[in-house]
């Protein structure tokens, strides 16, 4: 099955790795748009892929960079990739608009690393379109030259809204691997909302502070994970949440929603029971998958502009 695309499933091997005791990560020196410390590309493809990318600085703002390395040492590339990223600090600050392009030549796997700025454009289904249909190929017959400036143009093309797909090769089955793909989102997806869906009805048929405060808490969640899965069209689900949460408490006021809410809410024991352990998972998810922050390294006359990346991207290998 293609490796899953989804932001989400990023942060979790992340936040996995680092519970249980990953060493640190290397991260080579930013030395220009083309780092090649794995020597496969030659002179002629990295002159080029570093004018095209200047350029697409130069009119856009936005930073794309490549990083070839021998080997990952036992790393994951979705961790690797995101940590060399969030340190190399690609895109302008507070718009976060970068994307890195990894390959580990020895590991034979490769990711495309997206900033947030770039995810609703260089989404994740494009990024493993690009990475089957544009580098694989290239890779599988040896040529990484090829691979790499295909690869970086359909990323450019992606972030200008005008990328189209080229044909896959013949033993690339894309409609059985997009199936299994699209089914693990909606699965995963799934017990997601349904986790979210259970603490929202624990903040509804709560009382006082504790409603209102798990409501206030839950309102980012709502939004960021849902965004991860589906998109902008899943990101609307805030906006539900918060207008039928405020609406049926409203609601509550009247004769008939109280007797609702005086039925159907829970007792004191099950509710603080819920709200202590929901917190505590929350809180727990969330300060492990922050991650820790790394200063930017620089050199050859190129830096990051301050961006960072929250695990959006597609991963794959040849």
């Amino acid at each position: 099955m293609t490796t899953r695309t989804s932001a989400l499933a990023v942060a979790c091997a992340i936040t996995l790795s680092s519970a249980f005791g990953a060493g640190e990560i290397d991260v080579p020196k930013l030395e220009g748009r083309v780092n090649d410390y794995a020597g496969i590309l030659n002179a002629d493809a990295e002159e080029t892929l570093t004018r095209i990318l200047k350029t697409h600085e130069d009119s856009t703002g936005g930073q794309i960079a490549v990083l070839a390395v021998r080997s990952l040492r036992g790393e994951t590339i979705e961790r690797y990739a995101n940590e060399v990223y969030n340190a190399w600090r690609l895109g302008r600050e507070d718009v976060d608009d970068g994307a890195l392009l990894v390959v580990a030549v020895e590991d034979r796997m490769m990711r495309i690393e997206v900033g947030y700025g770039y995810e609703g454009r260089l989404t994740d289904a494009l990024c493993s379109q690009i990475i089957r249909n544009e580098i694989t190929p290239s890779f599988k017959s040896g040529d990484y030259d090829g691979g790499v400036l295909r690869g970086v143009r359909a990323m450019i093309e992606a972030t200008e809204g005008t990328y189209a797909p080229s044909a896959l090769p013949d033993d690339v089955d894309l409609e059985v691997s997009g199936f299994f793909e699209w089914a693990f989102i909606f699965v995963i997806g799934g017990v997601m909302l349904l986790v979210l869906s259970i603490f929202a009805y624990i903040a509804l048929f709560s009382e006082g502070c504790v409603s209102w405060g798990l409501f206030l808490f839950l309102i980012p969640f709502w939004f960021v994970l849902p965004f991860a899965f589906f998109g902008p069209l899943g990101g609307l689900l805030t906006l539900v949440y918060v207008v039928g949460f405020v609406a049926l408490k409203i609601y509550f006021r009247s004769p008939e929603g109280k007797k609702l809410f005086e039925k159907r809410k829970l007792n004191k024991g099950k509710s603080a029971g819920w709200n202590s352990s929901g917190g505590s998972f929350w809180t727990t998810f969330s300060s492990s998958s922050s991650g820790s922050s790394f200063s930017g390294f620089s050199g050859g006359g190129f830096s990051g502009g301050g961006g960072f990346s929250g695990g959006g991207g597609a991963s794959g290998g040849w």
